[in-house]
């Protein structure tokens, strides 16, 4: 469970697929020590390979920067915070490689303690990349 509004009762909880790009994955909850099958999804690569793919913790007022490599050299992508309280996310530049492949640079800043998401965007299409928790 990523976050729970003890006042509504709302959950946010997010999913993972354990397993290769073209796998079917089966989606289950557990409730009341019942395992129920919710649905089953089939896992894709996405368009861009990530220096960051892991979560992780950083301070209010700490920066980071990563790097996005779109898979086909004709994609621009970007790259926003599911929470700009949290993340402040902007474009850092961007370099031509040795293989004839760009490498789109972000960096945000942590401005407020809380979790956020960060995503890439290619195509319309948005990508949770990694979390960033940031404490005080």
């Amino acid at each position: 469970m990523i976050k729970r509004d003890a006042a509504t009762g709302v959950a946010e909880v997010e999913v993972y697929g354990l397993g290769g790009a073209g796998q079917n994955v089966d989606i289950s909850m557990t409730a009341d020590g019942e395992t129920t099958q919710l649905c089953t999804v089939s896992l894709i690569n996405p368009p861009f390979v990530s220096d960051t793919t892991v979560n992780f913790v950083k301070k209010v007022g700490n920066t980071y920067c990563y790097q996005i490599v779109p898979r086909d050299s004709s994609k621009t992508p970007t790259s926003n915070s599911g929470n700009s309280t949290i993340l402040d996310i902007n474009a850092a530049g961007k370099k031509r490689q040795a293989d004839g492949t760009t490498a789109y640079y972000f960096k945000f800043v942590c401005k407020t303690p809380g979790c956020a998401g960060v995503y890439v965007t290619v195509d319309g299409q948005a990508y949770r990349v990694f979390y960033c928790n940031v404490t005080a």
